[in-house]
């Protein structure tokens, strides 16, 4: 099972990969592979494109005007699936993207470009893409957009026992990790939806809540 550590560490406070690994391994939960993901990314950060122009002596080309929060640049792209208020990740000159390609200023067409707006490809997430990653409207423009969405992250691949089936998701190794180093868990963003009973007869249980957090039951008759 892939366990991402940044995700792991939203539920609790984890040590280190390599003491996590270690620890892991020593109470059951083999650790076959440690991946690292993102960490050749550099200098992407959140822009909004502000206007669009046609490129003069290219008909598939725009220039685009794009606002990264300290100043607005100058970005030709081919890219069909975005529009005037757009917010996209934007590499700049000096980025690093996840292919290794390097980002440097050039001229596509006789037109200065700045930049490369970025698919989820660029970004490291996805093998193939349609086109640029179009961001949610409230996205913060100009913050660092690797930080912003983890794109850095380490990926454990941890095997877990056939009698361990509490165990096969992150909140369920994050419940291994409080158990190990003692530590409260952080509180969890999921939202747990009631269930109202239709059963006629009430089915009374006593529940300690200071050891069982959350308790669903559900009878079924006939």
């Amino acid at each position: 099972m892939n366990i991402s550590y940044n995700w792991l560490s939203e539920f609790c406070e984890c040590p280190d990969v390599e003491t996590l690994v270690k620890d892991f391994n020593r109470i059951g939960f083999e650790v076959e592979s440690v991946q690292e993901k993102g960490g050749e990314l550099s200098n992407i950060y959140v822009g909004k494109i502000t206007s669009f122009e046609p490129h003069p002596d290219a008909d598939r080309l725009r220039i685009a005007q794009v606002d990264i929060g300290t100043e607005t640049t100058q970005i030709v792209t081919a890219a069909a699936n975005v529009s005037e208020g757009d917010v996209i990740p934007v590499s700049l000159p000096g980025a690093t993207l996840a292919s290794g390609l390097k980002i440097k200023k050039s001229k596509l067409r006789g037109v200065e470009s700045n930049g490369m707006m970025c698919s989820a490809v660029e970004c490291g997430l996805i093998d193939e893409a349609d086109g640029v990653w179009v961001l949610p409207k409230n996205t913060p423009i100009g913050e660092d957009f690797i930080s912003l969405a983890q794109l850095k992250d380490t990926i454990l691949d941890v095997a877990v026992l056939p009698n361990r089936g509490d165990c096969l998701s992150v909140f369920g190794l994050a419940r291994e990790c409080v158990a190990l180093y003692g530590k409260a868990p952080l509180s969890t963003k999921a939202t747990i939806r009631s269930v109202s009973s239709k059963q006629s007869k009430e089915i009374k249980i006593n529940v300690d809540e200071s050891l069982c957090s959350y308790y669903q039951v559900t009878k079924i008759s006939g």
